[in-house]
């Protein structure tokens, strides 16, 4: 089976995500190393702030550079 496309509209969404995951990660890298380490240490550092934005904003740039959206579920 093919992998899935990106249409137009896809794209042009997956361009947003990007957007706004850089707009978040450029507001949390404006907090001093303080806030960041007691915000890190307010959850599970899997799914704490910190992490997400991180993440996020990784997948979001692969996804935009994607020719398409990987292998189709089966």
């Amino acid at each position: 089976m093919p992998n899935i496309e990106k249409n137009k509209e896809c794209s042009e969404k997956i361009k947003q995500l990007r957007k706004l995951f850089e707009e978040a990660d450029t507001i949390f890298n404006s907090f001093s190393d303080v806030e960041n380490h007691a915000m890190l240490l307010f959850h599970n550092e899997n799914h704490s702030i910190n992490h997400c934005i991180r993440w996020g904003l990784q997948a979001a740039i692969e996804l935009d550079n994607a020719p398409d959206l990987g292998a189709p579920v089966v």
